[in-house]
């Protein structure tokens, strides 16, 4: 099986290459979180949020190999963009379909870009416009699950 490229998007926040991430996708949100580092081995008093916008779909994987050839410059965090993503090309075409026959044309352009995050135990694919990084301190983190993002860093 031929392998997709996925080239680097660099992060401005250092993610935790041993640590989790979280995925949260619904009908409004679709967002990856994750520890954070000063400096190698250092964590961070904050977390991150990836915010995905207007996002189209979601796939997950248990594991930490992917099915990616990654190229471009990579730093010490990225995410990576998948060019001529089959998986984009298939809900493109569906949602033509769909647009085709109940939706007017213009309502819903199908300008995703596939994103993948790659975690120490898992990978998350996302099909989305765009991304905005958000730092959450840990004196504004409430969620249990995020607070545990925190201590495991």
């Amino acid at each position: 099986m031929e392998k997709e490229l996925a080239t680097a998007v660099p992060l401005e926040l250092w993610k935790d290459p041993q640590g989790d991430i979280i995925l949260v996708y619904s009908e409004r949100e679709c967002s990856i979180y994750f520890g954070c580092w000063e400096e190698p081995g250092n964590p961070a008093d904050y977390i991150c949020r990836l915010k995905f916008q207007r996002a189209l779909g979601v796939r997950s994987y248990p594991h930490e190999y992917h099915p990616f050839s990654l190229v471009g410059q990579k730093t010490c965090s990225d995410i990576y963009e998948v060019t001529d993503s089959k998986w984009h090309a298939e809900r493109a075409a569906y949602w033509q379909h769909l647009t085709d026959r109940f939706y007017d044309k213009r309502r819903r352009p199908f300008s995703a870009k596939h994103f993948v995050i790659i975690g120490h135990d898992s990978y998350h694919e996302i099909l989305a416009e765009s991304f905005e990084q958000v730092k959450i301190f840990k004196n504004e983190v409430r969620e249990e699950r995020l607070k545990a993002l925190l201590m495991n860093t």
